[in-house]
């Protein structure tokens, strides 16, 4: 995946870290993306209380983002760059999809939760843009990009600011 040495934040992977042959870089590369899934984990527990009105669709959302969570903790155990880790991102966006559209649809229904809703939605068509993309390099052959990995950080940038948005009961 990065095709040069040492770590660029806008050009290298969260887990390019993984393999490093620094010991500590990459026991603390894993362990940002764990302290990363365990903070969203109280989100998706939490998420009916915020969204009392749809209280079964939240309730669903919150059992496939909790599936996502642990699938979020198998990526940070794989080696980057491998097959065993694009399975591990595939088996942890596969129930995150539509447990976060579930998430967007109830916001998007009630007035004071929209604007949230179209952080939501713009979270997931970056992300999904992102998914795509890694799919195509990871797995059908297509010439890497180099705005990928910076894609990824606008993601996790919009999936920080969409959970807070998220966090406003209606």
């Amino acid at each position: 995946m990065a095709s040069h040495p040492g770590h660029d934040f806008w050009r290298s992977w969260w887990c390019d870290l993984f393999g490093s042959p620094d010991p500590v870089a990459a026991a603390f590369s894993r362990l940002g993306l764990a302290g990363f899934a365990l903070a969203a984990l109280p989100f998706w527990v939490e998420l009916p209380r915020f969204l009392p009105a749809a209280r079964r669709s939240a309730s669903v959302a919150r059992a496939l983002g909790i599936a996502a969570f642990l699938g979020l903790g198998v990526v940070a155990r794989t080696a980057g760059g491998t097959r065993e880790h694009g399975l591990a991102i595939l088996a942890a966006c596969a129930p995150a999809l539509p447990a976060i559209l579930l998430v967007i649809r109830c916001q998007a229904l009630r007035h004071q939760t929209r604007p949230a809703a179209w952080l939501g939605a713009a979270m997931l068509l970056v992300s999904s843009a992102n998914f795509v993309q890694y799919v195509r390099e990871q797995w059908l052959g297509a010439p890497e990009w180099a705005g990928l990995p910076a894609g990824q950080k606008v993601a996790t940038l919009l999936i920080v600011v969409w959970v807070g948005a998220s966090l406003r009961t209606e």
